[in-house]
């Protein structure tokens, strides 16, 4: 697919924005979680996913019209060389501008959606455990600035973060900090109830999509050109693909002999 390396792009940005959190999160474990330095860090979070967002805007503004396009072209190729159909309707506007649009809408509403979960739960979580770092400091008398001088320095020379684990054991400072941000970056739970990691949820869902917009192009510009039955190909595929493969469907769904196109889930199979 001539989108592969754009997908390929999208995954390298989102294993760089894990990075960029976790350097921060060990960066700032060092210097300790005092309200100056927790806002300090909620910053940075913040500003790292809105990099992300615009990302993934750009990106999806860019893939969608593209995969939109490639099967327009497909299925205009197919007529005139398989076929030789000739006079085919190849305007690209009107309802095409909108199924593009409504598709770039709901995918970056989705995937928006899923990163400032992420983003919120980190944040709350690393307000929880700033809470928790001075919990034993309030109840002795100490003060902040005491507890992050002397315990933070002490335990950041043996490479120790100030978090207890359940245990009451100090927790090494990398295993914290990848811990704390798996269990954010991993933490989306979709519709299904399926746990997803960010990554993996984003590329699903940007493939999901993208093919969708692939063969809603089909159809449209099948439609533009009076055509309304369209035949599933066989690709021996495992998944729920076969139970489609070659069968013939109604993309308008109003045609007495065959079923409708909509009953396909996830945009329907490769045509």
């Amino acid at each position: 697919m001539a989108l592969e390396p754009l997908f390929l792009d999208l995954i390298q940005v989102y294993r760089d924005a894990y990075q960029t959190l976790l350097t921060r999160l060990v960066d700032q474990e060092l210097r300790g979680l005092s309200t100056f330095h927790t806002k300090a860090l909620l910053r940075d979070i913040d500003d790292t996913v809105e990099k992300l967002k615009q990302y993934q805007s750009d990106w999806i503004n860019h893939a969608v019209p593209f995969g939109y396009q490639e099967g327009s072209q497909a299925v205009v190729d197919k007529l005139t060389k398989r076929y030789g159909m000739t006079d085919i309707n190849v305007a690209f506007g009107g309802v095409h501008t909108e199924a593009v649009n409504a598709i770039v809408r709901d995918t970056f509403s989705d995937i928006a959606a899923a990163t400032d979960f992420m983003a919120d739960n980190l944040k709350q979580a690393i307000r929880d455990a700033a809470k928790e770092q001075y919990r034993i400091g309030l109840i002795t008398g100490e003060t902040r600035r005491s507890m992050t001088k002397g315990l933070v320095d002490k335990l950041s020379r043996k490479g120790f973060t100030v978090y207890l684990d359940e245990k009451g054991r100090y927790i090494p400072l990398r295993e914290y900090a990848n811990a704390l941000l798996e269990e954010q970056w991993v933490g989306f739970v979709d519709k299904a109830g399926r746990r997803w990691d960010l990554l993996n949820y984003s590329e699903m869902l940007t493939r999901t999509k993208v093919l969708e917009a692939s063969n809603v192009g089909t159809e449209n510009r099948m439609v533009q050109n009076g055509l309304d039955l369209v035949l599933i190909s066989s690709h021996h595929a495992d998944d729920w693909c076969r139970f489609y493969e070659n069968r013939v469907f109604s993309i308008s769904g109003q045609s007495s002999e065959y079923p409708p196109l909509s009953q396909v889930p996830n945009g329907g199979c490769p045509m």
